[in-house]
């Protein structure tokens, strides 16, 4: 018997029609999402919330682009890689009592306390006391205001050393903290997770009584959560993707003011509407960045979306605030919107390079992990509104508002909706990834008039 192997010629040419056609279903479900089956406030919401993303006003479109999520995950793994040798169960109380101070301390500095703290008592093989509360929050009170907590945002009361005071002087908290940690611990370092295994988390740590942790509300046990996951995938390799559970209940009404209007601003409702809005924003960064940018995206899942929405609420709060003040009367979320996108280009390389003139800006911040979220969607709304006041940031040509109104999505890679030249509809005609901005119409008028001076110019 023969085996007939296929040439090194069809090979290369599988290889290099995979990539299109990779774009060409990312672009149509893109379309999808973006073009005519939503209402016109959801249709601007969507153009909007990803001009912002490619624009640089909000920086974390994934949970793990968060800075002191990054910090809290390299901190884990530093704590994971020496406590081999502790048994199975105090290891992962170890892990788990680790994570939930983390977030507690949350700046750079009061991280790195709390890590250290972490390693002694791996050296030591045990796992936490009461008396290693008292130590690190003598150690954490030795630190300056600015690195000993959050120092604002909705958990800077009750976060660092005063968190860490009410753990230790309350024996029923502290009861609660070791149940708390024994179940984030094993959760992040398990191989295997039940399909509904962040939501269960989340429940047990909201509702169940020997859970339950102490001056922590309801909207930071998501937090804590999607920060943990994103911990676990980091040591195991494995993605604990949620279910509808917990996109319902956890991820989208995680705050009534921010994430569940903002996910009703943008029509996403139900758990594959979620799903769809997660493909959209995959496909728009596959069709816009390189592939190392792209690789980050590929791992993007619903428990970044609350990323995105409470995002999108910075830069709106950001802006409608500045056009109360310049205007004196109250602006709506679709003023904001327009506002903003008469002020982004609608050239891809000068809205990119707008993206990476705004992430510059933030990282030469001085104000890097001393417990401000220097990533935060107000505070870079801010910057570039100073650059739109001060004349810095000018747009000569088309505007994003001239894409979203004319339907020329395709700088994001998405279906022309009308003729550039007529302004006819494009929306029945055939290919949903197709890149042309003419009708048909026009297309032949073009294509006569070309060969028209291409005769010309040959006689």
């Amino acid at each position: 018997m023969f085996m007939v192997f296929p040439s090194a010629s069809l090979v290369i040419a599988s290889l290099r029609l995979s990539q299109p056609f990779a774009v060409m279903v990312a672009s149509a479900v893109a379309g999808t999402w973006l073009s005519h089956e939503c209402t016109y406030k959801q249709r601007l919401s969507r153009y909007f919330i990803l001009a912002s993303m490619i624009a640089g006003l909000y920086q974390k479109p994934l949970i793990k682009f968060a800075w002191d999520v990054d910090a809290f995950v390299k901190n884990i793994r530093a704590v994971y890689d020496v406590s081999g040798r502790l048994s199975g169960v105090m290891r992962d109380h170890l892990l788990g009592g680790l994570s939930i101070l983390l977030r507690q301390a949350f700046a750079a500095r009061g991280q790195s306390e709390v890590t250290s703290m972490a390693m002694e008592l791996v050296r030591r093989r045990r796992s936490w006391l009461r008396s290693d509360f008292v130590i690190l929050n003598a150690r954490l009170r030795s630190l300056t205001p600015a690195d000993r907590g959050k120092r604002k945002g909705r958990i800077a009361q009750y976060s660092g050393p005063a968190w860490i005071c009410g753990l230790y002087t309350s024996s029923s908290n502290l009861t609660k903290f070791n149940a708390a940690s024994a179940r984030l611990g094993a959760f992040m370092t398990s191989a295997v997770a039940a399909p509904n295994a962040l939501h269960e988390l989340c429940k047990a740590l909201k509702d169940a009584r020997d859970c339950k942790l102490h001056a922590v509300a309801s909207y930071s046990v998501p937090h804590l959560v999607r920060a943990c996951a994103v911990a676990r995938a980091d040591l195991t390799g494995h993605i604990a993707s949620p279910c509808s559970q917990s996109w319902l209940h956890d991820l989208r009404n995680m705050h009534d003011d921010r994430t569940r209007d903002i996910f009703d601003l943008l029509g996403v409702f139900t758990f594959e509407q979620a799903h769809a809005m997660v493909s959209s924003v995959i496909g728009v960064a596959r069709h816009l960045y390189s592939f190392r940018i792209m690789a980050k995206f590929s791992s993007m899942d619903l428990i970044d979306l609350p990323c995105q929405a409470c995002e999108m609420g910075g830069v709106l709060s950001s802006v409608k605030r500045h056009l109360n003040r310049t205007s004196g009367r109250g602006a709506s979320d679709l003023v904001a919107m327009k506002w903003v996108l008469q002020r982004l280009p609608a050239s891809l390389h000068l809205l990119k390079d707008l993206g990476i003139r705004m992430r510059k800006i933030v990282g030469e911040s001085s104000e890097r992990g001393n417990g401000l979220d220097r990533q935060c969607a107000a505070t870079v709304t801010q910057k570039w509104l100073q650059l739109v006041v001060a004349g810095d940031v000018q747009v000569t040509g088309r505007t994003f508002w001239d894409i979203f109104t004319r339907g020329h999505g395709g700088i994001l890679g998405v279906p022309v909706l009308y003729c550039q030249d007529c302004g006819s509809s494009l929306q029945h005609q055939p290919g949903p990834g197709r890149r042309s901005t003419h009708c048909l119409s026009c297309r032949r008028s073009l294509k006569r008039s070309w060969d028209r001076k291409r005769k010309r110019d040959a006689a």
